[in-house]
């Protein structure tokens, strides 16, 4: 079989900046540091009269400590090996989405009855349990299957 080479990994490297023409910086900075610097400096420049940028009349550390402190939070691995704002997003994603899937799409359990959703667990481990509903299963499956047949007979004639 013929390899294929995939470069998709040489656009994960993270991009870093060393210096700035002939302006060495102490130390290197990613491009997305960089990007959340400026973009938390925009919105310590819009949001200027309100806390906590109002409550200090510093404009070093209005406008140069505080968006440099949010940009390295912004930029660090956190929870679960992800970055703040992707934990962040991902638990509002959790919270907003269905809560029982089965097979990556939603169930919908809105014509089941409280006893057909839960099983319940005796001292044979479940066993007993889920042999019936298997039997139930089967039992419900040949029903459908002989509305079908005479559903088909009917439009037959």
């Amino acid at each position: 079989m013929k390899r294929i080479r995939n470069y998709s990994s040489v656009w994960k490297i993270e991009h870093v900046i060393y210096n700035f023409n002939d302006l060495t910086l102490p130390r290197p900075v990613t491009l997305s540091q960089v990007f959340w610097f400026s973009a938390f400096f925009v919105l310590s420049l819009v949001l200027k009269g309100f806390p906590p940028f109002s409550l200090t009349d510093s404009l070093l550390v209005n406008h140069v400590a505080l968006p440099f402190v949010l940009a390295w939070l912004a930029g660090k691995r956190g929870f679960d090996g992800k970055k703040p704002y992707s934990y962040l997003k991902s638990c509002i994603r959790f919270l907003t989405s269905p809560r029982i899937y089965t097979r990556g799409k939603p169930l919908d359990l809105s014509g089941r009855t409280y006893r057909d959703m839960y099983v319940t667990v005796g001292r044979d481990g479940g066993r007993k349990a889920r042999r019936n509903a298997r039997r139930n299963l089967k039992r419900a499956g040949r029903k459908k299957k002989e509305r079908r047949q005479t559903d088909i007979g009917e439009t037959d004639k």
